[in-house]
């Protein structure tokens, strides 16, 4: 499909990550990669098929590591029928689909202004100290050395949170400042240790 019948509203890409869940059953589909008033990217291992409408959810608060569903009784959401349009490949083993929102309620628009306002990535002029990394390990780690990977992480001088999501096993969130560590710094500091990482970068 070609670009501009990808994406026919620009969306916000974002500094931090947010789950994105299947609202029917709580279970997190992946990550939210960016976001508009018309239509969101989910970042996923498996592809979704193009054209499956789902009623998706946004649970607003930071990222937890293992979380495989979410309490909607209790996490703050909102959630949105929606379509998906296209899906493709991140990198070998990541994918992501877009999804155009529809009909969403003037409720859910303002909740989604928010989340630009808190969380948008400014090109031009950088407001945000603290952002979220998103590294590709290995698959081949063992569920004992992506724990200690992510312990020697959280150490790292900067670094202030580090998630697994086990439907991701093999994704890193890392939660970094950039004024004191980079992402950079970070895969490079695995690839000391001989540790196979790649740093996933999304377009604006």
């Amino acid at each position: 499909m070609k670009e501009r019948e990808r994406r026919q509203f620009k969306r916000q890409v974002l500094v931090m990550f947010l789950h994105v869940f299947d609202s029917e059953t709580g279970k997190v589909l992946g990550y939210l990669g960016d976001i508009s008033t018309h239509g969101l990217l989910l970042i996923s291992e498996t592809p979704i098929e193009v054209d499956k409408k789902i009623i998706i959810g946004v649970r607003l608060q930071k990222l937890e590591a293992d979380l495989h569903y979410v309490d909607m009784t209790a996490d703050k959401h909102f959630c949105c029928m929606a379509q998906s349009r296209w899906t493709g490949k991140i990198d070998h083993e990541l994918y992501a689909t877009g999804f155009m929102l529809l009909e969403p309620s003037d409720s859910v628009i303002q909740e989604i202004q928010q989340i630009i306002i808190r969380i948008g990535k400014e090109e031009t002029s950088p407001t945000h100290k603290y952002v979220d990394a998103m590294l590709r390990l290995d698959k081949t780690l063992s569920q004992t050395e992506r724990a200690d990977i992510a312990q020697d992480i959280q150490a790292l001088h900067g670094v202030a949170f580090v998630s697994f999501q086990e439907d991701l096993p093999h994704v890193l969130i890392v939660e970094h400042n950039i004024d004191e560590i980079s992402a950079s710094t970070i895969l490079q500091h695995l690839n000391q240790q001989q540790i196979k990482a790649e740093l996933v970068t999304l377009k604006g």
